[in-house]
């Protein structure tokens, strides 16, 4: 990608505000219904970070939960339309460079694969399997966390892989053996009986999550396990999710600077 297709630092710098946001509030509430003070703490910070612009960061300690939702949607409100440029601004590039970093974990699970101990026996289309393989699972914890574009009907597979995968990942403790069992009696055809064959299904959860990962994922990949823009853009590409790609991108530059 040329520098002149790169998005510009002001429109990363202004997405990455809205991630923050977007993960600080989110974290809040989940701390909230666990009942998680510690967490509470840390997310109030952040947002109080963002809000203040850095300059009052025990702004949101004490707020209520109601005040606290009061100035995180007053802040998204009033720089909305700031938020709305740097997303119209840098969408196809912040795609773009989604794109590129998917091919590059293509190519190091290649290199993985080809150069393990378990390859030497395989056949060439059995080592294509097993990089497949290793492409889906990674690209669908990846889609974890992202939020599907509530608008996106086109493709009725996808829509309902992203749900089951999102429902278990976002399942409370007491209901996660629940879902589970529901998950896998239905993938093999059991009765509604045969949940109650077993006691605990929540070891088997991580199995399941990452069945509905990899059948997301093999919808947004074509043939050469190359991303399928045009599909990831209509499922995926809202603001809120072009705004979590900034704050990686930035994120990832800064540790990359560090490391030197």
């Amino acid at each position: 990608m040329t520098s002149e297709n790169k998005p510009k630092l002001e429109d990363l710098l202004t997405l990455s505000r809205l991630s923050s946001v977007n993960t600080g509030i989110k974290g809040y509430r989940q701390a909230l219904r666990e009942s998680n003070p510690e967490i509470m703490e840390q997310a109030s910070t952040i947002l109080s970070k963002v809000i203040s612009n850095g300059d009052i960061p025990e702004l949101l300690l004490n707020a209520t939960p109601q005040a606290l939702k009061h100035e995180v949607d007053k802040y998204k409100e009033q720089h909305s339309k700031e938020f709305d440029q740097a997303y119209q601004s840098s969408r196809q590039e912040l795609l773009e460079l989604y794109s590129q970093n998917i091919n590059i974990i293509k190519e190091r699970l290649t290199k993985k694969v080809m150069e393990s101990e378990e390859a030497k026996k395989l056949s060439d289309e059995l080592k294509q399997e097993s990089i497949a393989l290793s492409m889906y699972e990674n690209l669908g914890q990846l889609l974890l966390s992202l939020e599907l574009n509530p608008e996106y009907k086109e493709d009725n597979e996808l829509v309902e892989s992203y749900k089951k995968m999102k429902a278990l990942d976002e399942a409370k403790p007491e209901e996660l053996s629940g879902k589970t069992a529901d998950a896998l009696t239905g993938m093999y055809g059991l009765s509604r009986n045969a949940r109650n064959l077993m006691h605990d299904w929540t070891p088997y959860s991580n199995q399941v999550r990452s069945i509905y990962g990899r059948m997301l994922a093999k919808k947004l990949l074509n043939d050469n396990l190359e991303l399928n823009k045009d599909k990831f853009d209509k499922a995926f590409g809202t603001r809120d999710n072009y705004a979590q790609i900034a704050y990686e991108i930035l994120s990832n530059a800064q540790k990359s600077g560090e490391k030197k």
